[in-house]
């Protein structure tokens, strides 16, 4: 049998479906979403989506659009703390 290399996984995509990429526009966010992995590494999209159905729990004046390491981990950080909160309802 030939060597297959490291064991296969399943690939990450790295473009969005049709159909969700038409519901995230539909949402008219305050960035468009031009490359899914750099614009959503941030949770700043993730938090924003989340406002427009959690309006009472996400406040959008609390996450900042930024690329440092720093901001990154804040805003997951936030995002993380309000799912453990949902899941205690």
């Amino acid at each position: 049998m030939p060597d297959e290399g490291p064991a296969a996984s399943p690939a990450v995509p790295t473009s969005l479906s049709r159909e969700l990429l038409r519901w995230i526009q539909s949402l008219d966010l305050a960035y468009s979403v031009k490359n899914v992995k750099r614009d959503f590494s941030n949770g700043f999209l993730i938090a924003e989506i989340f406002s427009r159905y959690y309006d009472k729990d996400i406040q959008m004046h609390s996450f900042d659009n930024g690329i440092a390491l720093r901001i990154k981990k804040d805003n997951w950080g936030q995002l993380r703390i309000k799912k453990d909160n949902w899941g205690q309802l």
